[in-house]
C-alpha cells in the first residue's frame, strides 16, 4: 500500500510523483526539488536511532522518513519561522505529527563552538539537501554540526542538484575523515555520504565580528552564516542608512532586519527603542547580540509578519526586502509596515528593482517617491491619514 502525501494546497497540486518504486506518492504544485528527490530515493531501508532532516520548504524527506521508520523517529529542523509553520501545516494535513518540527538556529543537539566529544544521545541518520549555489559557509557549518549530532557510526546523507558534487565530497571528507560520492544523472544531481567514526576535535565558530563605520559612528556587528550580510554590510543597507532621516525620539521598526544593522544605526541616533523583526532565528539571535553590544534598546521579534504586533505605534519602518519569491515577501513586508505605522508614518525601502517595488508600495501608501543612491532605489511613502481598505496578500 503506497504512502500518499500532499505538499501545499491540494487544489493546486499539479505534479504527481512516485518514488521508491511507487511506495511513496507525492502531489505538489511544482514537484520536489532535486536534492529532496535524491534523499527520498536514497534513504536507507533501516536506521539505528533517530533521524534528522530539514532545511527544505515542504518536509518531503521527513514524510518519507516517517513512512519508512515511524513518525516518532523523525525530527525536521529549520531556522526560519515561516517555513516551520508551513511544514507543520503540511505534516498535519497528511496525518503526521507536527511535534517533529523544530525551530532552531542550529541542528538540534549541536554543542556550542569549542565544545569537544560525542553527544550522549546522537542521531543515527542526518539527511540534508544542500543545493548548488547555496551559501558555502552555511553548508560547511551544517556539515560540521551534523558530524557533532550524529551518534558513533551514524550516517550523514547530503543530496545536491550538482552532479559533480566535488566540493561537498571534499568537505565531508575533511570533517568525517572519509566520504563517498555518487553521481545520479537520472536524477540530475548527486548523493554524498559519510559515516561518523571519529570524535569531534573542536566545533568551529563561523561567526564574524567587524567594526563598521556608518553615519559617522563606529558599530560592532556580528554575523554568522545564513544571515543576510554575513561578513559585510551590503551596499543596499549602506544606501538606505545614508539616506534615512529620522528625528530624536522617533520609534523605528526594521523588518527583515538580518543582523539588525539598519535599525541599530538609526536607533542609536534617535535614542528611542527600536523593533527588529526577522523570520530567521539565526538573524534575530545576531540582532539581539548586536543591540546589546552597541547599547541600543531593542525589542527583537522572530516572526514572518507583524500581524500580532501592536498596530499604529511606529514613526518609521525600514525594509531591505529580498528579491526572490516574485515579490511576495516584499508585499508581506509592506503589509506589516502599514499595520505598525501610525497614520502619517513613513516607510523606507531600498531595492534594485525600484519600479516594481514602487508600484507595489503605491497600492498601500501615499506620496510614494524614489531616488537613486549607490546604484539602488531609495523609496519612501506614508501611511494614509484616512483609514484605507485592507489590502490582502496576493495568492
Amino acid at each position: 500500500m503506497p504512502h500518499c502525501f500532499v505538499l501545499g494546497n491540494p487544489e493546486r497540486s499539479e505534479v504527481q510523483e512516485g518514488l521508491r518504486e511507487g511506495l511513496l506518492q507525492y502531489s505538489s504544485r511544482r514537484g520536489l526539488a532535486v536534492s529532496q528527490r535524491i534523499l527520498v530515493e536514497k534513504l536507507p531501508k533501516k536506521v539505528k536511532g533517530r533521524v534528522l532532516t530539514g532545511l527544505d520548504s515542504e518536509g518531503a524527506v521527513a514524510m518519507a522518513a516517517m513512512a519508512l521508520y515511524g513518525p516518532e523517529q523523525v525530527d525536521w529542523v529549520h531556522h526560519d519561522v515561516y517555513l516551520t509553520e508551513k511544514v507543520k501545516l503540511g505534516l498535519t494535513q497528511n496525518g503526521l505529527p507536527e511535534s517533529a518540527v523544530k525551530l532552531s538556529a542550529d541542528l538540534p543537539g549541536s554543542p556550542g563552538p569549542g565544545s569537544h566529544g560525542f553527544l550522549p544521545e546522537g542521531y543515527g541518520l542526518v539527511a540534508l539537501g544542500l543545493p548548488k549555489g547555496g551559501e558555502a559557509a552555511l553548508a560547511r557549518e551544517l556539515i560540521e554540526q551534523a558530524h557533532a549530532v550524529l551518534r558513533p557510526g551514524g550516517v550523514l546523507l547530503v543530496g545536491s542538484n550538482n552532479e559533480n558534487g566535488m566540493w561537498l565530497y571534499q568537505m565531508l571528507r575533511a570533517t568525517f575523515g572519509d566520504a563517498s560520492r555518487v553521481a545520479l544523472r537520472s536524477l540530475h544531481g548527486c548523493l554524498v555520504s559519510a559515516r561518523r567514526r571519529k570524535p569531534l576535535a573542536k566545533l568551529k565558530d563561523h561567526s564574524h565580528k567587524s567594526r563598521v563605520s556608518l553615519r559617522e559612528q563606529i558599530f560592532s556587528i556580528t554575523t554568522r552564516p545564513g544571515v543576510f550580510g554575513h561578513r559585510r554590510v551590503d551596499q543596499g543597507t549602506r544606501a538606505l542608512v545614508e539616506k534615512a532621516r529620522v528625528a530624536p525620539g522617533q520609534l523605528l521598526v526594521d523588518i527583515g532586519c538580518g543582523p539588525g544593522t539598519i535599525g541599530l544605526v538609526l536607533g542609536k541616533e534617535t535614542g528611542a527603542p527600536v523593533v527588529l523583526v526577522d523570520s530567521s532565528l539565526r538573524a534575530t539571535e545576531m540582532a539581539a547580540l548586536n543591540a546589546a553590544a552597541n547599547g541600543v534598546d531593542a525589542q527583537v521579534i522572530t516572526a514572518s509578519d507583524l500581524y500580532d504586533c501592536t498596530p499604529d505605534f511606529a514613526d518609521h519602518v525600514f525594509c531591505n526586502p529580498p528579491y526572490y519569491s516574485n515579490f511576495r515577501i516584499a508585499e508581506s513586508f509592506f503589509l506589516s509596515a502599514r499595520r505598525v505605522l501610525q497614520p502619517g508614518g513613513k516607510i523606507w525601502v531600498v531595492a534594485k528593482n525600484a519600479d516594481a517595488h514602487g508600484a507595489l508600495l503605491a497600492e498601500m501608501f501615499a506620496d510614494v517617491t524614489g531616488e537613486e543612491h549607490r546604484g539602488y532605489g531609495i523609496l519612501t511613502g506614508f501611511r494614509p491619514l484616512e483609514p484605507a481598505e485592507p489590502v490582502e496578500p496576493a495568492e
